[in-house]
């Protein structure tokens, strides 16, 4: 609006300063005259589509302002009409129109249908009312049946292997427990047996703890004997074999040298435990540590060559050090007995790496302040006995070993080896794919008993060709002994 004005000012002036020079120009006298001369330059002036009257330029200026007014605005939009349909527009072309132009009116109808404009392309294009109606209801049905997937989700599988107690070990406590467990292939074979309804022979060794010294009744309440109970609620069987084969004060060295006598031939699983008994500043070349290694060999090579586990206890009391060259942590044998464990693939469950955390923070149920019996000393000093209301709270019974729930948490420690190697055994396709490699049998109750007896077979021709690595040690090499024959009255 601004720039019209100042054109219309610009034009106003440009025409004061040609009338004066029209009225000073030679020649030009009286109002004729002015009106003679400004016509030509009036009629150059006007705009096409302006008044054709020839007439003063100032009466001219507000038409041509109402022009540009109507040519500024914008054009008005189309209303929306529906799409004529094809017979109406071959009508159209048949009949001449009224000028008599039939076809300049059919080229004018097919133009319409070919080039429709923006809102018929919108029209065209949105779908029916019947057409939205049956995208929303596809649409709800979608999101209904999202909804119902996810409502009917697909539970966690069940528990291969359930404890049958209250547990004492957390999850937590559990992982962090099973400091090794490697390729699992030998437990595997022996929970896929397990799992198929078979029977096996599982057996302990190892010192006083393993014995059940601790606990207030060994036969039920010590270690072996909650394992063997988990064993026979999971994986029930009238002729499972489970036996406690632990002697009270000995070492590696005792069943390393008399392994045929202890050990049954046809064991399929022996948990060794020894960790506490065996001295812990001795180097990996003395003879402790070159025992326990051949003992581990012996086993590994026994007929059904069977799963091997290597359980260690911990005792806070005898594990005192100056935080230098030993200390509470690491002063035990077990580092050395958990790397010659890891050097033969054998699992090897850890109390300390278990419960130290909650040992150390005197966190019931696993706090050492106090023991279950009187009288006890370590280091020289007396360690107070627990109140008969409080000892639940209380880990050990003595400075040595541990009170009926630490019996039962070593025993869920070795329950959760097992657990593990069952949900392994589960991913695997089940029992039958771990035994034979595949899933197929021959079925029913004669075919479970043939493919029992090859399995059994399998294993015994494994065991017999075992192939074992180098020993860890140097030197420390495979031997026959005579001694436990000798040995074998004080054992019996």
């Amino acid at each position: 609006m601004a720039g019209q004005q100042l054109v219309a000012g610009f034009l106003a002036g440009a025409c004061f300063v040609t009338l004066l020079l029209l009225l000073t120009s030679e020649g030009c006298r009286g109002p004729a005259c002015l009106v003679e001369r400004l016509q030509p330059l009036s009629a150059r002036l006007q705009p096409a589509g302006s008044l054709q009257r020839p007439g003063p330029l100032w009466q001219l200026t507000q038409q041509q302002q109402q022009q540009q007014q109507q040519q500024e605005q914008p054009p008005p939009q189309p209303t929306e009409q529906p799409a004529e349909p094809a017979a109406a527009v071959d009508q159209a072309a048949a009949e001449p129109g009224a000028d008599g132009d039939g076809g300049s009116a059919a080229q004018q109808s097919l133009t319409v249908q070919e080039e429709p404009t923006q809102p018929q392309q919108q029209a065209q294009a949105a779908p029916t009312g019947a057409a939205k109606e049956k995208q929303q209801q596809q649409a709800s049905e979608q999101q209904q049946q999202k909804q119902q997937q996810l409502a009917v989700a697909p539970a966690p599988p069940a528990d291969p292997a359930p404890l049958p107690w209250a547990p004492v070990l957390s999850a937590a406590q559990l992982k962090r427990g099973l400091s090794f467990y490697g390729t699992g292939q030998r437990l595997e074979r022996l929970v896929a047996k397990l799992m198929a309804g078979q029977p096996i022979t599982a057996v302990t060794i190892g010192g006083s703890v393993t014995w059940g010294a601790g606990a207030t009744n060994r036969t039920t309440h010590s270690f072996p004997a909650r394992f063997f109970e988990f064993l026979s609620a999971a994986f029930p069987h009238k002729d499972h074999a489970l036996m406690n084969k632990a002697i009270s004060a000995t070492n590696a060295g005792t069943f390393a040298t008399c392994t045929e006598r202890l050990v049954p031939a046809e064991s399929d699983l022996v948990v060794v435990e020894f960790t506490f008994n065996e001295a812990p500043e001795l180097p990996y070349t003395s003879p402790n540590r070159r025992s326990f290694e051949a003992l581990l060999r012996k086993l590994l090579r026994m007929p059904r060559s069977p799963a091997v586990v290597v359980l260690h206890h911990y005792g806070w009391y005898h594990s005192a050090g100056d935080g230098i060259s030993a200390g509470l942590y690491y002063r035990a044998a077990e580092t050395h007995l958990s790397t010659m464990a890891q050097y033969y693939d054998i699992p090897s469950p850890s109390l300390r790496n278990a419960v130290y955390q909650e040992m150390q923070a005197d966190i019931a149920p696993f706090k050492y302040s106090k023991v279950h019996m009187c009288c006890m000393q370590a280091g020289g000093k007396e360690v107070p006995q627990a109140a008969e209301e409080e000892r639940r709270q209380y880990f050990y019974n003595d400075v040595i070993h541990p009170a009926d729930h630490g019996h039962q948490a070593l025993a869920e420690l070795l329950a959760g080896v097992i657990r593990s190697a069952a949900r392994n055994v589960a991913a695997a396709g089940g029992p039958a794919a771990v035994l034979d490699g595949s899933s197929s049998s021959g079925g029913g109750g004669g075919g479970q008993a043939q493919q029992a007896q090859q399995a059994q077979q399998q294993a015994q021709q494994q065991g017999q060709q075992a192939v074992l690595p180098p020993p860890m040690i140097p030197g420390n090499a495979d031997q026959a002994t005579t001694l436990c024959a000798m040995q074998a009255r004080g054992l019996a």
